[in-house]
């Protein structure tokens, strides 16, 4: 694949619409990434975004009578639990007043949430922030579910490794640059993942808390890019 059509899927934007660009979604896996590393390196030691390992140490907590490890997951998994219905009952309805305004009312709340959370001090509950993000991501996940006509998932990382790693093969087997595109893709929402993870563990060796604060700048950033987009979305489809 030759480096103009790779910089044309990455950055089409007559194809798609706002909730459905790439970048879009490389900024909310850096966010969720970097709530990943946030909660589990100083909010004790859950998995906020990936439910799965939340209910391994539930499952440790209820075998080992660990109270403090059970609140912790427990409040977690039903958090991510309220989100998704939250998300469900709610987003089709507002998004019928106007074109996806869902969406932009879920960025702002994530910002709201994420400058609440670093106000907290380190001796608050851990449930409290927790519950909060886990809230928040829930949401996230249930709403940008697609990129590039592409399935996407924003919290977590374990359907990217499939796809960039078996569409990767299949780039190899068939030559089909569309396969190597989607491998890429799917890589580049990992990596945005590290790379979120890794700036909240290590920023919160020095800051603690109020690292969140750098989460929040992420969906300034992608709040005000995604409205813009919007804009210049809407012009197009006038004309």
């Amino acid at each position: 694949m030759n480096k103009q059509k790779l910089k044309k899927f990455f950055d089409n934007k007559e194809e798609f619409a706002p909730n459905e660009r790439l970048w879009l979604f490389c900024m909310l896996m850096l966010i969720a990434g970097f709530w990943g590393g946030f909660t589990y390196s100083l909010r004790g030691r859950v998995f906020v975004n990936a439910q799965t390992g939340n209910l391994v140490f539930l499952s440790l907590g209820i075998a080992s009578w660990d109270t403090a490890l059970i609140k912790n997951a427990l409040a977690t998994f039903l958090a991510y639990f309220c989100g998704i219905i939250t998300a469900e009952l709610i987003s089709k309805e507002i998004n019928k007043i106007s074109f996806l305004i869902w969406e932009r009312i879920l960025l702002s709340f994530s910002l709201i949430v994420t400058i609440f959370l670093g106000f907290i001090p380190e001796t608050a509950p851990y449930e409290l922030t927790n519950f909060s993000i886990a809230f928040t991501a829930a949401m996230q996940f249930n709403t940008f579910e697609k990129a590039h006509g592409m399935g996407m998932a924003t919290p977590f990382c374990t359907n990217h490794v499939k796809q960039a790693s078996a569409n990767f093969v299949r780039f190899l087997k068939t030559r089909d640059n569309n396969k190597l595109r989607i491998s890429l893709s799917h890589l580049s929402m990992i990596l945005s993942f590290i790379t979120g993870a890794t700036l909240s563990i290590f920023l919160g060796r020095f800051f603690l808390g109020k690292a969140i604060w750098l989460s929040s700048f992420f969906i300034l950033v992608t709040l005000y890019f995604f409205s813009k987009s919007l804009k210049s979305y809407k012009v197009k489809k006038v004309k």
